[in-house]
């Protein structure tokens, strides 16, 4: 082999190995940060689904992109019972309430949402109960509330706002189940106590919707 030959097979052998080396850095990078692109992928595909007018779709994204999150807390606290969100939010067929959800998702940053701490993402499912339930949906602000509260655990305003969802149906049952889930956190253990022994003592519901500034003045 001539040394022209030589020089260009260990120049090619030397890019091979850079190439390689590049590739793995790569793929422990998205090793390390899978459920980062994984929680942008279905944001992005839910804030897609919005602006082809698929509401159905868009929250299924959703619904995956906090699943994703919430491994993410999960993980920062192994000794805490945070729930898994159900597999698909319940819409039914009411066309104002799919309308204000299609301005909503669709002006979604799903950048901002998927590398942010899933604490920032908990209003978002918040804000989409809330519209439920003044479109008269019932079943969909647990549904969401619940995973606002999977994803900002430490918040007391996600826990108290299901809670007192529940007494204001009537569900005292609910209520108090609520409230005993909220007391194994640190941070919202005090005002869940004080809603305790206030409001569900007293059946003195606030109204629905009541930390709704405070929720959205921390986003």
């Amino acid at each position: 082999m001539s040394k022209f030959n030589l020089k260009i097979s260990k120049t090619f052998f030397f890019i091979l190995i850079i190439l390689f080396i590049i590739f793995l850095s790569e793929s422990l990078y998205f090793l390390n940060n899978k459920q980062f692109f994984k929680s942008f992928y279905y944001f992005k595909k839910a804030n897609l689904a919005a602006k082809n007018l698929n509401t159905q779709q868009a929250l299924e994204y959703l619904n995956k992109a906090a699943i994703e999150k919430i491994k993410t807390v999960k993980a920062e606290h192994p000794n805490q019972d945070i729930l898994t969100p159900v597999k698909t939010f319940t819409l039914s067929n009411n066309s104002k309430i799919e309308k204000d959800y299609l301005n909503v998702i669709k002006n979604i940053n799903s950048f901002n949402l998927s590398i942010s701490h899933p604490t920032e993402a908990a209003p978002l499912f918040y804000n989409l109960g809330l519209l439920a339930y003044k479109h008269q949906e019932f079943k969909l602000p647990q549904e969401l509330w619940q995973t606002a509260i999977s994803l900002g655990s430490e918040w007391s305003y996600f826990h108290l706002e299901l809670a007192n969802f529940y007494l204001n149906q009537n569900g005292l049952s609910k209520t108090k189940s609520q409230l005993q889930y909220c007391l194994q956190f640190t941070f919202p253990k005090s005002d869940c106590q004080e809603y305790l022994e206030k409001n569900l003592q007293t059946h003195s519901p606030k109204e629905v919707g009541f930390w709704k500034d405070k929720i959205n003045t921390k986003i």
